[in-house]
């Protein structure tokens, strides 16, 4: 019926079960035939219409009509009350479905509000919202007062206005439109930052605002700090480069003053370019390289390079592993040009051993003017030194401790050059007074 369609059946009651009682009841009163008609609803079965006649072999024209009658009239009550029943449970979902946002509306954390698009009043504003800015919903209850209270930067305010011009009831609905990030002002004086977001449904709009204030704070104090630390680090007085995989990738004014190659010069470029290539210097280079990548926290060795003007320098390089602003390890390298220092220590070196030469010649000088005083005893002095050497190298110390305690052998006997000489070379006994001065040296 409900495709317009009307199936009329007539059944033989002997093709039925013969042992159903019904039938055999039916038998019983001389009915022969049925007539049977199903009744659905939105093609779904609701049941069958069914007419049975007594000796009749099959049904006239108006048995037929009759029947077509009453199978409309039913199937047009169960369809008016099918359309009831629909109306009802729409009615209830769309209860549902307002009881549920409201309490999703009063219960959430984030602050909202919803505006007519026409009116541009203020229809609602959640708990959130009050206790986030302090305004109740009468001290905000249009666009306009809304922007005058609310919106702290007029350029902001007029932005977001613009924007509603295009959020008319006539745009397409459940469209949503992103709000540029504001200055809101809440009733207390103090100021928020915030982004909302403004979602058409039907002649309203719901805006969902998200309190950004302390990320942007955040932002705000980590780029305060990261522009300290650029400013100490373009003008301090030491060189310092960051390099990762083996490449330059920062480099600040006072390397470049140091190696004489600028910041275009350098960056992207393999560090091992500007140095020697002696064996010894580049196996010293990948020895730090490979302590810092076993995890040592600093690395001290030192770099000669060249500068651009060909000079050779000496640079000293202090290195550690830090995380980069790109969020990736690197390592950074703090230089210094040792090249004049270098050639301090090495004259100061060359100075050293002079005078030690100096000072090994004098007391070489005094062991012989000990000998000549005393000439039966002539080279004791330097074996005892050398004595003295060989103990101490077997002992484990060290080869400038061994080589200073044979200087001090040579003039263990010093003494002697105090004691007369008639002492030193008298034949006989001494006497108590001349042994109280051989003791004495």
């Amino acid at each position: 019926l409900a495709k317009g369609e009307i199936h009329l059946h007539s059944i033989p009651a002997t093709y039925a079960d013969d042992t159903d009682p019904w039938l055999t009841f039916l038998h019983a009163q001389g009915i022969q035939e049925r007539a049977v008609m199903p009744l659905a609803c939105e093609g779904r079965l609701l049941g069958v219409f069914g007419l049975y006649a007594r000796g009749l072999t099959v049904f006239d024209a108006d048995e037929i009509r009759l029947l077509t009658e009453m199978a409309a009239e039913v199937s047009f009550a169960f369809g008016r009350l099918a359309s009831e029943n629909r109306l009802q449970q729409a009615e209830q979902k769309a209860q549902l479905s307002e009881y549920r946002f409201s309490e999703v509306f009063d219960a959430s954390p984030l602050p909202m509000q919803i505006f007519s698009l026409g009116t541009r009043r203020l229809l609602a504003c959640n708990p959130a919202l009050q206790q986030w800015l302090g305004y109740t919903s009468q001290e905000i209850s249009t666009l306009s007062i809304w922007a005058e209270r609310v919106c702290a930067d007029h350029a902001q305010c007029r932005q977001v206005l613009e924007l509603w011009q295009h959020a008319s009831p006539q745009n397409p609905k459940g469209e949503s439109l992103l709000l540029p990030e504001m200055h809101l002002r809440c009733k207390d004086g103090s100021e928020r930052m915030a982004r909302g977001t403004m979602t058409m449904v039907g002649d309203e709009a719901i805006i969902v605002w998200t309190d950004l204030t302390e990320i942007r704070q955040s932002e705000q104090v980590l780029q305060e700090s990261e522009q300290r630390f650029r400013n100490m680090i373009e003008q301090t007085i030491s060189g310092i480069y960051v390099r990762r995989e083996g490449r330059f990738i920062y480099v600040n004014p006072r390397y470049c003053e140091i190696v004489g190659w600028s910041a275009a010069d350098l960056l992207g470029q393999d560090v091992l370019q500007f140095t020697t290539t002696a064996p010894d210097n580049l196996a010293r280079i990948h020895q730090a390289w490979e302590q810092l990548a076993a995890g040592a926290r600093n690395v001290k060795y030192t770099l000669p390079m060249r500068r651009k003007d060909g000079q050779l320098i000496e640079l000293g390089l202090n290195a550690s592993i830090i995380t980069w602003d790109d969020g990736q390890p690197a390592t950074i390298v703090m230089a210094q040009n040792i090249t004049e220092r270098k050639r301090a220590e090495e004259q100061i070196a060359s100075y050293v051993q002079q005078l030690e030469g100096a000072m090994q010649g004098t007391l070489q000088a005094i062991s012989n003017m000990v000998e000549l005083r005393d000439p039966y005893t002539a080279g004791h002095e330097r074996r005892v030194g050398l004595i003295a050497g060989d103990i101490a190298r077997e002992m484990g110390w060290d080869a400038e401790r061994c080589k200073n305690l044979e200087l001090v052998g040579l003039v263990h006997d010093i003494g002697k050059i105090a004691v007369p000489a008639e002492i030193l070379s008298k034949p006989g006994r001494l006497s108590p007074l001349e042994m109280e001065l051989v003791k004495c040296h």
